[in-house]
């Protein structure tokens, strides 16, 4: 079963903050109704996965394979995670790695 895991990009801080929801978790604060709508972030959520390194994947973050680079997107109309480099979306390979976030860029 995948974990629901947030992030929250603050805006006006230009940091990411580490999230929860849910009960029994520590981290530096969790989402809840307040929050959800606030314009002051961007939520993102843990795809369940991780990259070849070990690093977890988020919605937001860049993601780079021997094909290509692109941000972590979710569709809504097939209810899944997706990435992809130019117009070649599709399923997001186990071989690629985390090199940054659309917020912070590349590292």
């Amino acid at each position: 079963m995948k974990e629901n895991k947030f992030r929250a990009w603050d805006i006006d801080k230009k940091i990411m903050l580490d999230c929860w929801e849910g009960y029994g978790h520590t981290s530096q604060w969790g989402i809840n109704n307040i929050f959800r709508d606030s314009p002051e972030y961007i939520f993102e959520q843990y795809i369940g996965k991780k990259d070849k390194n070990g690093k977890e994947i988020f919605k937001g973050d860049i993601y780079k394979d021997q094909y290509g680079i692109g941000p972590i997107e979710y569709n809504s109309q097939i209810c899944a995670f997706y990435w992809g480099p130019g117009e070649e979306w599709g399923m997001i390979p186990d071989d690629g790695e985390v090199i940054g976030n659309i917020h912070e860029g590349r590292k």
